[in-house]
């Protein structure tokens, strides 16, 4: 009888060829091996098990699609909302602006000229035309050394602002021709020196559309227009004018009206003389942006004069 062994006899070596079992060893888990016990242990047919995979699925599938859709619609959202506060930052502006623009263009009239001017307003929207006229011509009358009238009328928000030239003609029944009209930037002054000499100064953008439009407006003709505004002598073109040497009187033949080339401060101009010699109009470009119309040389000449340096300044 082979002896006892002790309890801390090690286990004996197996011998060769003998199977060696390990128990306790859990065994591998499969996804085949665990629908099988699903299906033992709780009564499962695979039907069930399809069906629960298919919702399980159905789920997945439909958080995944919902991802995308909430991301658009809060791109979406936020596009909306910069979109609103760039308008509604955009009508501020463009409000301020117009406010900030019509005092700019109020005051637009005498910066033309050398600081130092007596500048007025007046309004003329709510006047017809021989009140506009009256009421411009007893201002200009005033005794000043140089003068600058700024018309006006009340825009949409009961604002005075200076009115553009087109306006002004039209509101005076000054009809100049239409390619000067365009051509005319918008921008003008009236004004008077001494209260007696007045003078037009117009403000362009297209020398050449101008310089035609004025020959244009020559044959209108542009002193009948232009006679109660710039208080214009009228022209004498009776036939016949008489002279004097203090002795004798003698009658001349006096020929009609028309314009001529001059100079005046070394700058082309255009000068209407009656038929008996009379300067009855001037008008001239002392640079390719501005036109100065006037009845006398002199006051053409003080016109340039404050212009070129207003704009040297």
């Amino acid at each position: 009888m082979p002896p006892e062994q002790t309890q801390n006899q090690s286990p004996q070596t197996p011998a060769p060829n003998e199977k060696v079992v390990i128990n306790n060893v859990a065994p591998i888990h499969t996804y085949k091996s665990d629908v099988a016990n699903f299906i033992k242990e709780g009564g499962k047919s695979m039907a069930d098990i399809a069906i629960a995979e298919n919702a399980r699925h159905s789920k997945y599938m439909e958080a995944e699609k919902a991802e995308p859709v909430l991301a658009k619609r809060a791109v979406t959202i936020a596009v909306v909302v910069l979109i609103l506060i760039t308008l509604s930052a955009g009508i501020l502006w463009i409000s301020s602006l117009g406010k900030s623009g019509e005092q700019l263009q109020t005051l637009s009239t005498p910066s033309m000229f050398i600081s130092g001017i007596d500048s007025k307003t007046i309004s003329i929207d709510k006047l017809n035309q021989s009140e506009a006229l009256n009421a411009i011509s007893n201002i200009l009358n005033q005794s000043s050394p140089f003068l600058a009238v700024n018309p006006t009328e009340k825009n949409s928000n009961g604002t005075n602002v200076a009115i553009t030239v087109q306006t002004f003609f039209s509101k005076l029944g000054i009809y100049p021709p239409a390619d000067l009209l365009r051509a005319l930037t918008g921008q003008f002054s009236i004004g008077s020196i001494g209260g007696q000499a007045r003078f037009l100064v117009l403000k362009t953008n297209y020398y050449a559309g101008a310089f035609a439009g004025m020959l244009g407006w020559e044959k209108k003709p542009m002193e009948k227009d232009l006679q109660g505004l710039l208080n214009l002598p009228k022209p004498n073109n009776s036939g016949i004018k008489t002279e004097t040497d203090g002795t004798s009187t003698v009658l001349i033949s006096v020929s009609q009206s028309a314009f001529t080339d001059s100079i005046i401060s070394n700058r082309d101009a255009r000068i209407l003389k009656d038929g008996a010699g009379s300067t009855i109009l001037i008008y001239l470009f002392p640079d390719n942006n501005t036109i100065i119309i006037t009845s006398n040389e002199n006051t053409a000449k003080i016109v340039t004069d404050k212009l070129l340096k207003s704009a040297s300044n």
